[in-house]
């Protein structure tokens, strides 16, 4: 994180969590400053003194605002994501559990339709990140590519992950990761494993789609900004792609004599 950035979060933290003494340093640091002002108002020494009482009494009133939006924020997107799973999830199950009688073109169709839902709930549950992606990708019948086969958010189409290829490898390879899911947080940081294109998003969120012995896909979560996106996020996408497992497993039970 840039220095400057680190040590603003630091100070506005700070005079967040001091409310009070910070209220108390912005009205005496105002009355220094009309008292400064008045009594060397001929002097030269009076703009100097001046402007840096003006700037260390407006620190503490700016960071509290800062922060508390920054808190605001925070809590909005917490509560985004406990509707998420509140709302999205039990009608989803609800759905997966009917599945098992219905015949194979109509499973295709739930899939399709759930792998939308799930896209479109995650869209709403981090809207107010601008940028944020959501994707459901699919292994291919003939398992050489995971395909996208739903998406919201950002208009940047997705693209396929390709066996042979670095990306397309460590994506297969993330199906059979022991963690439910992989929280990038900097892609610039990112560690050698991992293969992403990074092409309009610099975090990201990956959780793999999966039964007991077979990998279907892949639930992907990403956004522009460093910080839009944390860990407890990773919860939330690594539920969903468990949920959307249901719908995969139905989908391709003929089509891959999965039973």
């Amino acid at each position: 994180m840039n220095p400057i950035t680190a040590t603003w979060n630091w100070l506005a933290y700070q005079s967040s969590r001091f409310a009070t003494v910070s209220f108390l340093i912005t009205s005496v640091g105002g009355i220094s400053s009309g008292f400064i002002l008045s009594l060397y108002s001929e002097s030269g020494w009076f703009i100097v003194v001046g402007l840096f009482v003006a700037v260390v009494t407006a620190i503490p009133s700016a960071g509290t605002v800062y922060w508390e939006r920054k808190n605001e924020e925070a809590e909005d997107v917490g509560a985004a994501r406990e509707r998420v799973m509140d709302e999205a999830i039990p009608p989803l199950l609800d759905k997966a559990r009917l599945l098992s009688t219905t015949p194979r073109m109509q499973r295709q169709q739930a899939l399709d339709l759930a792998a939308e839902t799930v896209t479109n709930n995650l869209y709403s549950a981090f809207r107010s990140v601008t940028g944020i992606r959501a994707v459901v990708y699919k292994v291919s019948d003939d398992g050489t590519q995971m395909v996208p086969i739903a998406r919201a958010g950002r208009s940047q189409l997705p693209q396929p992950f390709v066996k042979g290829t670095r990306r397309g490898d460590y994506a297969f390879e993330s199906l059979k990761m022991a963690e439910y899911f992989a929280f990038i947080d900097d892609i610039e940081e990112a560690p050698h494993t991992w293969g992403g294109s990074g092409k309009g998003y610099s975090t990201y969120i990956s959780a793999p789609i999966r039964g007991k012995d077979v990998g279907y896909g892949m639930l992907t979560l990403d956004a522009p900004k460093v910080g839009d996106l944390d860990s407890r996020d990773g919860s939330t996408v690594s539920l969903l792609a468990a949920t959307l497992s249901l719908f995969f497993h139905e989908a391709q039970r003929t089509s891959r004599n999965i039973k």
